[in-house]
């Protein structure tokens, strides 16, 4: 099996060195994984007011921008140095700002990715940023109605996709994650039917991400019917742990394996150097 969602420590909100997951995830018998730390963030506050830089604590959720060359040169270190172990991927994980798309296309191309995650882990208010997975800003939700925050949640989903800048929307529903649902339930899936319509436009692909049953919502990203509805579109899926602990490494994966076989899923997919290949499973 593979899992292509992992962290470490050097995103600062995660634990153990590379090779700590590399070695736990050949203890649990699987064949390929593929690293995909925060690109750093540095950009995300650049045009920002300095009143609102506290609202997006970049030092905690990435690794400064001159450290991410030493990441590319460890995960490729690790390639060969496992080689006969481990099939071991590039990747990174970049959050989408519309007005920094030329910076990150940029980014993107000076290195040897296998595969680019596209996420959304801000939202903004005429210009007042909600890190509306960050704990810290709990308080947010109750300043704001609810199918408003979706609205907007969605809204930046659809230019990450139509940016054309990724591989691989990660998290689909990450604004569930602290149990904060929508209320208008049928507006709700008629904003994500539209949006898997433009990803299967796009040809990107999501990813099932296990990670949501670790946290308060108690389930994976996305819900089943999302799934579904990605099925129904022929739209591909990858599958991560989204670990920032060693054991978090294929994360009830047979459990998710599962639910895609009930599903129909019949492979899942890997990348090398941003090409799509099939895992039947």
């Amino acid at each position: 099996m593979i899992d292509y969602h992992i962290h470490s420590k050097l995103c600062r909100h995660g634990e153990g060195d590379l090779e700590e997951y590399v070695k736990s995830a050949i203890k649990k018998g699987l064949i390929e994984i593929g690293f995909c730390e925060h690109f750093p963030q540095e950009f995300l506050i650049e045009d920002l007011p300095k009143k609102y830089h506290n609202l997006i604590p970049i030092e905690d959720y990435a690794m400064p921008f001159d450290e991410f060359p030493n990441y590319v040169e460890e995960v490729l270190r690790l390639q060969a140095d496992y080689k006969d172990k481990m099939i071991i991927k590039l990747g990174t994980e970049f959050d989408f700002l519309k007005n920094k798309i030329d910076f990150i296309s940029k980014e993107i191309r000076k290195y040897p990715f296998d595969y680019v995650y596209g996420s959304i882990h801000q939202i903004y208010f005429n210009g007042k940023p909600f890190a509306f997975d960050d704990s810290r800003f709990l308080n947010f939700y109750d300043e704001y109605d609810i199918d408003l925050l979706y609205e907007i949640y969605i809204k930046a989903l659809e230019q990450l996709i139509s940016s054309k800048l990724f591989d691989v929307v990660s998290h689909l529903d990450l604004m569930k994650k602290y149990g904060f649902r929508p209320k208008d339930t049928s507006k709700y899936k008629s904003l994500i039917n539209q949006i898997l319509t433009l990803i299967q436009k796009n040809d990107l692909i999501i990813e099932l991400n296990t990670a949501g049953s670790r946290k308060k919502v108690g389930e994976f990203y996305p819900e089943d019917f999302i799934l579904l509805g990605a099925y129904e579109k022929g739209i591909d899926i990858t599958l991560g742990s989204d670990a920032h602990k060693p054991n978090e490494v294929g994360y009830k994966f047979d459990e998710a394996i599962n639910k895609l076989k009930n599903i129909g899923f019949e492979y899942i997919i890997k990348f090398t150097r941003r090409k799509k290949q099939e895992y039947y499973i």
